[in-house]
């Protein structure tokens, strides 16, 4: 029987790898269940120290080339810029995969992550450009690959993410019922990055309080921007409307933060795809999202929330307040999410990525 090979130095708990160990979990599950096995080659590392973290990775990509179970693999998967270092077979077909498309990233970064993203994107771009084949999520990451990294057009291919339904509605049914007087609420899920605009979404608070005093804004994730928020929170003088979650690995906390949210806001300027968009869906909550990289693609797609000018509090804040004001709209465009998330499903993501497989 043939094998797989999936390299990725990203970390795989929820926590810390967020939307993309979500993806490699799924996409592995998926692929083995079609009936292929998958080698799994992580090295476990800590994200925290991003310049160590960095170059950690880059140690364990030269550090492959002499792993003598990789030549035993039918195909190898490797994520972003993991398995630069390999050499390349036409025995053995190398598949790229652009999770983050980090010369996109590194636009949004100040330093000194900024030169970390940009040497990332040196070793990502000459990975794709090498590999047999390129698959992104969405239009959006397919448009920059080829934009940043100057890959072949015809050698990258769109096969969007899935969601488990059977794993999310289980552990819906299991949270508790939200209490029907509750606070209106407003919930974010993210990394504490520059990019995702959480502070956005802190500064549309007082606005949104004016029509909703009694807003609670819930936001789950960690990062380098931790401090620097929360300060921004006293500074607003919002503590009593923002309750801090931090990293959550319990995939069940986040199910039951989704039920009790009305609206769920993704102010990020930067996405390959964005899974909390499609977990979104899944639980019938509208969205409010930035109308930049790859979040619009699905909302406008679904007809499932408001897509709004990036970087503007205020257009933040009107979208949030008109969606807590109105239940009818709130019912209908969860409705649409949810027809839409049901057709995006780990199997469907692999029957096509493993038909481009077959293909190569």
């Amino acid at each position: 029987m043939s094998s797989a090979a999936f390299i990725t130095s990203w970390p795989l708990g929820l926590g810390q790898g967020s939307g993309t160990a979500v993806f490699i979990r799924a996409l592995r599950a998926a692929v083995e269940a079609a009936g292929t096995p998958v080698r799994l080659i992580n090295p476990g590392l800590d994200v925290r120290d991003y310049a160590s973290f960095t170059l950690e990775r880059f140690w364990f990509n030269v550090q492959l080339a002499h792993d003598p179970t990789l030549a035993q693999a039918r195909w190898v998967l490797g994520l972003d810029y993991d398995g630069f270092a390999l050499p390349r077979s036409d025995r053995q077909p190398f598949i790229g995969s652009a999770r983050a498309v980090f010369a996109e990233l590194a636009e949004t970064e100040p330093e000194p992550t900024h030169t970390w993203l940009r040497a990332q994107a040196y070793f990502e771009g000459h990975n794709l450009r090498r590999a047999h084949l390129t698959v992104v999520a969405s239009e959006y990451a397919r448009r920059k690959v080829i934009e940043h990294y100057g890959v072949k057009p015809e050698c990258v291919r769109v096969v969007p993410n899935g969601i488990d339904l059977t794993e999310w509605d289980a552990f819906w049914a299991d949270a508790p019922e939200p209490e029907a007087g509750r606070r209106p609420t407003v919930l974010a899920v993210s990394k504490l990055y520059p990019r995702k605009r959480i502070g956005l979404l802190l500064r549309a608070v007082p606005l949104i309080r004016r029509c909703f005093p009694d807003v609670e804004v819930r936001i789950v994730g960690g990062g380098f921007e931790w401090e620097a928020l929360q300060a921004l929170t006293h500074e607003l003088g919002i503590a009593d409307s923002v309750t801090w979650l931090g990293d959550v690995d319990d995939r069940r906390r986040v199910v039951g933060e989704f039920k009790r949210c009305h609206v769920f806001v993704h102010p990020s300027i930067q996405e390959a795809f964005g899974n909390v968009i499609l977990e979104s869906m899944a639980s019938a909550r509208p969205l409010v999202v930035a109308d930049a990289a790859a979040p619009p693609e699905l909302v406008r797609a679904a007809d499932a929330g408001r897509v709004i000018a990036p970087d503007r509090p205020e257009a933040l804040a009107e979208a949030v307040c008109a969606l807590l004001a109105d239940d009818a709209e709130r019912e209908r465009l969860g409705r649409n999410g949810r027809r839409f998330a049901e057709t995006m499903t780990w199997a469907r993501t692999a029957q096509q990525f493993l038909k481009l497989v077959e293909q190569l």
